[in-house]
């Protein structure tokens, strides 16, 4: 990696698996829109700068710029659903993507088999795999025997799409939000969220 220039976290994953959510919880605030409904129309690289101010790029992206301390040493990547509107642009970016010094591929506790996102992961290539990290998004709602279960199908669906097992990590980025937002009420969510194991 370049060192003169910020890491990238890349997030990955199908509309609503929470992948603006576990942004926002890395920053500390609601940097990236978040809501039940699809937010992220197209891919948004958020990096820092004195104002905020939004750019286009040649390639379809869109520069956001955000007076952010965090933003100095890490910049991240917001993507659109894998399974939206969008899919065919989201895959048409997959060399882009895989330049991420941490790439995020996000899943949702409640569908962690969806076709789109592994479609997506096999077209990730062997370098690229290697700072790959899968995320199960909202674990909160999920029993630890739950966990144990989705974590054995996530590795042997690990090996047949993509040859080898990825490294898995349960958390709720929802949680972890909130008690980096209010941390005095919040200690008992911030246990519960496993971010720590992550940032």
């Amino acid at each position: 990696a370049d060192l003169t220039r910020p890491l990238r976290i890349v997030a990955l994953g199908e509309v609503n698996a929470g992948k603006s959510t576990v942004h926002n919880a890395l920053v500390g605030q609601e940097l990236c829109p978040a809501s039940p409904l699809p937010t992220t129309q197209r891919t948004i690289h958020y990096c820092h700068g004195p104002a905020e101010r939004d750019q286009d790029t040649d390639e379809g992206w869109q520069l956001a710029f955000r007076p952010v301390d965090f933003l100095r040493r890490i910049e991240l990547i917001d993507t659109p659903g894998c399974n939206s509107g969008w899919r065919e642009a989201v895959l048409g970016d997959v060399d882009r993507f895989a330049k991420g010094d941490l790439i995020l591929v996000v899943f949702p506790a409640g569908n962690t088999w969806t076709a789109a996102t592994w479609d997506l992961l096999s077209a990730l290539d062997d370098d690229a795999l290697e700072r790959v990290l899968l995320v199960v998004q909202q674990a909160d709602e999920k029993t630890a025997d739950d966990l144990r279960v989705i974590e054995g199908h996530m590795r042997d669906l690990s090996i047949k799409k993509v040859g080898r097992e990825l490294p898995i990590l349960n958390m709720a980025a929802g949680l972890a939000l909130e008690a980096k937002l209010s941390p005095e009420t919040a200690r008992k969510g911030w246990s519960a969220s496993r971010f720590s194991l992550f940032a």
